[in-house]
């Protein structure tokens, strides 16, 4: 059996968390052993969904705990000795930045795990400093020296990760359990019932992290200007985040607050989207967002930021406005987007272009397999 070091930094309702949860669901737990290695000991949104699964958390810290010295010191010698104990014969890192690669995969690489595989989930930063782009600069030398293997979810986030003249990576898909995703009309009247909206009222829907990447702030001056084409319009938000509150405090101020339904974490994500008539992501970066492909997946038109890799549209549904737009613009481009348009099931073609959870599995088993076979 192959043991490999699993590292997803904890169990929240992210991206990269989902696509980590949905990978070892189907793995072949007979060949292959993936212990995940999180932060701390804490109950987190996919937890049950792991545990049911089989899955086990080691975790390096515990939740009170407070960082300082004492607490990175016990943090790195609890990482020690789970490599130690652990004899891993890889291990695999899911990043954001390049920098990244000075913790974790480091300290592998020093202890005696020789293959690695580096999965870039993001193709940007935001704003950084002079610092922050070089250490960035000299994470991407690193990396390219110690990859066994390279995964992005996109070639933006292969080029942020690996740099603009690496070719040698492998796109893995952020892959979807895709028989969850077709289109039920069933389930649109009772996710609506439930939400006490009815069949003539308009509903913008998003799913994301309440963070500054991705941009709600911009997200509801387009859905006031929508206001103005369509008074019976509401804005559905799932997900949790540091900025919630700020974006709340916002609707108040502009004065949209009961067109906005906050529904914060939900593990039926795809139930949800049946209800929605439009998907709006004007996120500053992304590497490839499964939240734009789950709405794809279930018929949904969409429109994303330009900053979004034009990859993610996968089903011709996908409308691409420039961040630089103004609200109104966007607005527009909502607007227009569904009218005379009957929604369809599309999931067929999100399973055709590759992200059906079940061939992104076999493909991330064939790369472990190759990897085996190498000194």
């Amino acid at each position: 059996m192959v043991k490999v070091f699993y590292l997803v930094y904890g169990l929240t309702s992210g991206g990269i968390e989902k696509y980590s949860v949905n990978l070892y669901k189907h793995l072949d737990h007979k060949k292959y052993d993936f212990q995940f290695i999180v932060s701390k000991n804490e109950h987190e949104f996919f937890d049950d969904e792991f545990k049911d699964a089989g899955g086990q958390k080691i975790a390096l810290g515990n939740v009170n705990d407070r960082p300082k010295i004492g607490y990175r010191i016990n943090y790195l010698i609890k990482l020690l000795n789970v490599i130690r104990e652990g004899k891993y014969d890889i291990a695999y890192f899911n990043l954001s930045t390049p920098s990244d690669v000075f913790k974790y995969p480091l300290i592998c690489k020093i202890f005696g795990i020789k293959r690695i595989i580096i999965h870039s989930h993001n193709s940007n930063q935001g704003s950084i400093n002079f610092f922050t782009r070089l250490v960035n600069k000299m994470g991407r030398a690193y990396i390219n020296k110690i990859a066994t293997a390279r995964f992005a979810c996109s070639d933006k986030a292969a080029a942020w990760m690996f740099g603009r003249a690496c070719k040698s990576y492998t796109l893995v898909n952020n892959g979807l359990e895709i028989n969850k995703y077709d289109f039920n009309r069933l389930m649109r009247e009772k996710i609506r019932n439930k939400l006490s909206i009815n069949d003539k009222q308009f509903i913008v829907g998003h799913v994301g992290r309440f963070v500054r990447q991705k941009n709600h702030k911009f997200l509801l001056e387009i859905f006031k200007e929508l206001l103005k084409k369509r008074p019976n319009a509401i804005l559905l938000l799932i997900g949790v985040g540091t900025l919630m509150s700020e974006v709340q405090k916002q609707a108040r101020i502009l004065g949209i607050k009961d067109k906005i339904i906050f529904l914060g974490e939900k593990d039926n994500v795809n139930e949800y989207m049946q209800a929605m008539d439009v998907f709006v992501l004007p996120s500053l970066y992304e590497g490839l967002p499964i939240a734009g492909i789950e709405a794809q997946a279930t018929g949904l038109k969409c429109v994303f930021s330009d900053t979004i890799s034009s990859e993610a549209d996968i089903t011709g549904n996908v409308v691409f406005k420039a961040l630089g737009s103004s609200p109104g613009s966007w607005a527009e481009a909502i607007n227009d987007c569904t009218k005379n348009v009957m929604r369809t099931s599309t999931s067929d073609k999100v399973q055709r272009a590759g992200f059906d959870i079940q061939y992104v599995t076999r493909e991330v088993e064939a790369t472990i397999d190759k990897l085996m076979k190498s000194k």
